[in-house]
């Protein structure tokens, strides 16, 4: 419901135990509701919104989530926001709060931002530099540098209590006539306590050898660093340092893709044969910080359909990346189709609680002979 510049919405819901979206398994055994209040203005957003979340067996845990955020823009160049959450369930009470700031500058557009969470069994302090940088046309670069402070939490059944240093990157774009490139890169470390040292990264290739060939290849090279952490083995002796062996995974696609059209001119997706026609290629990614750009460290959204014009769909890569290659020359609709389910990525989906912003819909004109690059951002609920 809108009225002026508030837009309220609220709704009911109950899912019964064991449900299933064909052969996977769903959120279930929950019921409940949810209300949200959006205030917009030219310089101010905010919304805050409240969701109660009871088991339908009373088997399951019962959850109270309350949200809200804010952001001002100060002027043309600056602007500044923070989101605070707080969730209560039969395991406790946990909250975060997270602030930042915006900054148009000459290489581009820069965020600081600065976390806060604490659950009951642990505590995360982080503080991020993200920057999108001003590159020529059909290219992209983000760099990203976060130190996080971790305390007390549990991984893997591990105490865990350590400083972490990591640098990000990702960029890419149309390098050569027929070549484009897209990677990212990932470097972590301890700088203090214990912790898996580690690095990862991904090339994606795409060669248009000629008008009916075309290769396409992807490189993925993950490593986890060896460390000690202390295990913990009996509460009646002390913790015992415990080598924790490296691990490495890595892999290559290869794809050679062939086209061919004979008879009549070729007719471009949307269009008449013999029409004028470009390319569009883009990203659905995972936008971590809700700035709804992908910045350095964001992953993208794998094996997501991607619709165009309501007709014609492809998949998303690994990367999250996808391509219709011959679109005609005007004006066409993207849309991400997805379903909801739990936690993992399967076909077709996005992983809970991530959202597509303007549900997964964006206008874009194609030119002739032209690449015509999009991203398309998920988001969490703030």
């Amino acid at each position: 419901m809108a009225q002026g510049r508030f837009l309220q919405n609220a709704g009911l819901f109950r899912i019964d135990p064991g449900m299933t979206w064909g052969n996977q398994l769903i959120s279930n055994d929950a019921q409940g509701g949810y209300y949200r209040l959006n205030y917009q203005s030219r310089q101010l957003l905010a919304d805050v919104g409240i969701d109660e979340v009871r088991s339908v067996s009373g088997l399951g845990s019962n959850t109270t989530f309350l949200t809200g955020d804010l952001r001002y823009q100060l002027s043309r160049d600056w602007g500044a926001g923070g989101v605070a959450n707080a969730s209560h369930s039969d395991g406790g009470t946990s909250w975060s709060l997270q602030g930042f700031v915006d900054h148009s500058n000459a290489g581009g557009t820069g965020r600081a931002q600065a976390d806060f969470a604490q659950t009951p069994v642990g505590q995360d302090t982080a503080f991020t530099l993200n920057q999108s940088w001003s590159t020529p046309i059909g290219t992209r670069l983000s760099t990203s540098a976060s130190v996080e402070r971790i305390s007390g939490s549990l991984a893997n059944g591990l105490g865990q209590d350590s400083t972490v240093l990591s640098l990000a990157a990702y960029g890419g774009g149309q390098f050569a006539n027929g070549l484009g490139i897209e990677g990212n890169v990932r470097w972590a470390r301890a700088v203090q306590g214990q912790e898996a040292p580690g690095v990862a990264a991904n090339v994606s290739l795409t060669w248009q050898l000629s008008p009916a060939w075309e290769l396409l290849a992807t490189y993925y090279d993950s490593r986890t660093g060896s460390w000690t952490p202390l295990l913990v083995e009996s509460p009646l002796t002390p913790p015992v340092a415990t080598l924790a062996p490296s691990l490495q995974e890595r892999g290559m696609f290869l794809t050679i893709r062939y086209r061919r059209a004979a008879g009549s001119h070729f007719a471009p997706l949307g269009g008449a044969p013999g029409a004028g026609s470009g390319e569009i290629a883009g990203r659905v990614f995972l936008d971590a910080n809700n700035n709804g750009r992908a910045d350095a460290g964001e992953i993208g959204a794998p094996n997501v359909t991607v619709v165009l014009d309501g007709r014609f769909s492809v998949q998303t890569d690994t990367n999250g990346r996808f391509v219709f290659p011959v679109v005609a020359t005007e004006r066409h609709v993207i849309t991400v189709i997805t379903v909801v389910t739990v936690v993992t990525v399967v076909t077709d989906n996005l992983p809970l609680p991530w959202s597509l912003i303007n549900g997964g819909r964006a206008e874009i004109q194609v030119t002739t002979r032209d690449r015509t690059e999009v991203d398309i951002a998920a988001q969490r609920p703030r």
